[in-house]
């Protein structure tokens, strides 16, 4: 093609105009002088004019629809845009929010609520970013969530805290459940005595030497109740003197009201416990080897006796453990039981503690504790079967402070039915608080055997020939019996507590 003359200027720039947008065009000159003499042409140079600017916004998106409603989630989808360059992406809006943006036509909706109605739209926009107007809008409502059915787990741990004679104050483990455990419902028989939200309650307008079995029951915000906890039995101080139960501790469903006292304070299941499969372990120095109970009101009472089995592992001698009580201001040991002048390793005792009020101040606030006072970790102690009882009249008859080996090598007090017992005793009651069959095992089984069963008073409840080793006592109201064993030239006795 041959080249076009564009016109003549008188300088050495020109500005070319009337091109057209997105072309490609080649330019020389020539210079002329006067007689019109024409150079030659100069180099050439190429030009590739600019394209237009985009200032058209892409058609609205159509046929916006919603699918697939969930409780927390919705899918959108809809008809794709048009656009004199391109579509890059559409801009998700819910109500007047804008979301976010996504390069394709469908969204999955995220973090909604259940039951719950919202507004969504979409615009659809170009890299130079012009933003169409809006799509028709969808409305979406929230699936409900599904109902819950699931009961709480059952409470246990259900254990006394405070007896007195119109009282009763006792706590329990709380319950786990799939939405939220949102109270307890409180049973005293089969008698509902109302909802706690905490897991403590106090039973009041009780009477004086009486038996309640308590229990209680988790419930969650849909209504759904767990199974009972287990059953609380207890019986209120009476107002002549009578024995009242404080506590019983046999740890089987945990820590049955007693506080954890640090890492060398562990609830364990194996040989070594004396009563069922669990006790406490308690190892090492006094700082967090101890269990603690408390607080009960004693001041109503004039003796409080702590009664409690227990077995020691690789104590070295001399080594000691600790029961004490706290008066309200301080604590005092009330007794020391020592490895070498007290007890062996390897064998199962029972020991019982008593004290009064004229020796120690009986508070409002009184505590109970176990502590250990070895060297390392292998020193250990299984504390089991703990019961405190307390009198309000005179003090135990007999008064107790004593300690029984029950039988030599890692068995428990049960054990399987062929276990050998070795004791200073005549025989072994078992269990003990007791509350259908008290079992009585002889040492020494070639003699015949009577027994009598008689209360605090003296009084005669039952007697008989000891042909059983099995004898059934759950006629009996709940408090403290002795039992008398004779073989017609001489009798011993043992105190046992009726549940």
């Amino acid at each position: 093609m041959n080249p076009s003359n564009i016109g003549t200027v008188t300088g050495t720039s020109v500005q070319i105009t009337g091109l057209t947008a997105s072309t490609s065009y080649t330019f020389s000159v020539r210079a002329r002088d006067a007689a019109g003499n024409i150079s030659g042409a100069s180099n050439t140079v190429n030009v590739t004019t600019s394209a237009s600017p985009d200032t058209q916004a892409p058609s609205n998106p159509s046929n916006l629809v919603a699918s697939n409603i969930a409780e927390t989630t919705a899918d959108l989808s809809w008809s794709a845009s048009t656009d004199n360059v391109a579509v890059t992406g559409y801009d998700v809006y819910q109500g007047a929010a804008n979301i976010g943006t996504v390069s394709g036509t469908s969204a999955q909706i995220s973090g909604l609520t259940a039951s719950t109605s919202y507004t969504f739209s979409v615009r659809a926009r170009d890299a130079a970013g012009n933003v169409s107007g809006a799509s028709n809008t969808v409305n979406v409502t929230t699936s409900a969530p599904p109902a819950d059915t699931q009961a709480p787990s059952v409470p246990i741990g259900l254990a006394a805290t405070s007896v007195t004679q119109n009282t009763v104050d006792f706590s329990w483990n709380a319950s786990s459940d799939n939405v939220g455990v949102t109270g307890y419902d409180v049973y005293q028989g089969t008698t509902s005595l109302g909802t706690v939200s905490g897991t403590t309650y106090q039973a009041s307008g009780l009477t004086a030497s009486t038996s309640y079995t308590f229990s209680v029951r988790a419930r969650d915000a849909a209504g759904n109740v767990s199974g009972a906890s287990n059953a609380l039995a207890v019986t209120t101080s009476g107002s002549g003197g009578g024995p009242t139960v404080l506590h019983e501790g046999y740890f089987e469903s945990g820590w049955d009201g007693w506080t954890d006292g640090g890492s060398d304070a562990y609830r364990y299941s194996g040989s070594r416990s004396s009563e069922g499969s669990y006790s406490i372990r308690l190892r090492d120095n006094t700082n967090s080897s101890k269990m603690t109970l408390g607080s009960f009101d004693v001041t109503s009472y004039n003796s409080i006796e702590i009664e409690f089995y227990f077995y020691a592992r690789s104590m070295e001698n001399n080594e000691d453990f600790w029961v004490q009580f706290y008066n309200g201001s301080s604590w005092q040991t009330v007794a020391t039981y020592a490895r070498g002048s007290d007890f062996n390793n390897n064998t199962f005792y029972t020991a019982t503690v008593s004290i009064d009020s004229g020796s120690y101040n009986f508070p409002s606030n009184a505590q109970f504790r176990f502590r250990n006072d070895a060297s390392a970790n292998n020193d250990q102690v299984y504390i089991d079967a703990v019961t405190i009882t307390a009198n309000s009249g005179t003090t135990f008859a007999p008064t107790i402070n004593s300690i029984s080996a029950l039988s030599n090598g890692s068995q428990g007090l049960l054990g399987d039915g062929d276990d050998e017992f070795d004791f200073d005793g005549d025989f072994l009651l078992y269990p003990n608080p007791v509350q259908t069959i008290l079992n009585v095992k002889m040492l020494d089984a070639s003699d015949a055997f009577t027994y009598r069963i008689f209360n605090m008073l003296g009084q005669t409840l039952r007697n008989g020939d000891l042909s059983s080793t099995s004898i059934d006592v759950q006629n009996l109201q709940s408090g403290v019996y002795f039992i008398e064993i004779n073989n017609g030239e001489e009798f011993s006795t043992q105190r046992f507590i009726k549940k």
